[in-house]
C-alpha cells in the first residue's frame, strides 16, 4: 500500500491464485506459502522501484527506502539459502553458515533504514527531541 496505493490490490487475485494452483496440485502447503510470500515480495519491490523512479518520496527517504528493500530482499535470500540447505538441497555448509550470519547482517540494517525511511528529514530539527507536533511522511 505504502509504494503503489489501492491499484496494487487488484493483481491480489491472480496473486493468489498461483500458489493455491501449486497447492492443489503438489498438496504441499509450506512451498505454497513460501511461493506467495515471494510473489507479494517481489511485486512490492517493483512497487517501490517505480515509486522512487517517479521521485514519490524525497532524496533522504527514497534512498533509505531503497537500501532498507534491498537489504530485506537479501536476508530473505539468506533464509531462502538456510531453509535450502537444512532440506539437504544445499550440500555447501560453508554458504549455509554464511547465510545464517547473514541473515542478521540483512535484516537489522533492513528494518532499521525503512523504519527511518517514514521521518519527514525535509522539516526535522536534528539534535532535538521528536515534539508532539512534528510530522512524518
Amino acid at each position: 500500500m505504502r509504494f503503489g496505493g489501492a491499484r496494487r490490490l487488484k493483481i491480489l487475485p491472480l496473486t493468489l491464485a498461483v500458489p493455491l494452483v501449486f497447492f492443489v496440485i503438489t498438496n504441499d502447503a509450506l512451498v505454497a506459502i513460501a511461493l506467495l510470500y515471494a510473489q507479494l515480495f517481489l511485486l512490492s519491490y517493483a512497487a517501490m522501484l517505480k515509486a522512487i523512479r517517479k521521485k514519490t518520496y524525497p532524496a533522504p527517504n527514497s534512498l533509505l527506502i531503497f537500501i532498507g528493500m534491498t537489504a530485506f530482499v537479501l536476508c530473505d535470500i539468506c533464509v531462502a539459502i538456510w531453509n535450502l540447505s537444512r532440506m539437504g538441497i544445499i550440500a555447501n555448509t560453508e554458504v549455509a553458515s554464511f547465510a545464517s550470519t547473514a541473515i542478521w547482517l540483512f535484516y537489522t540494517p533492513s528494518q532499521i533504514c525503512l523504519a527511518l525511511s517514514s521521518r519527514n528529514f525535509v522539516g526535522a530539527t536534528f539534535g532535538r527531541p521528536l515534539e508532539r507536533g512534528d510530522t512524518y511522511s
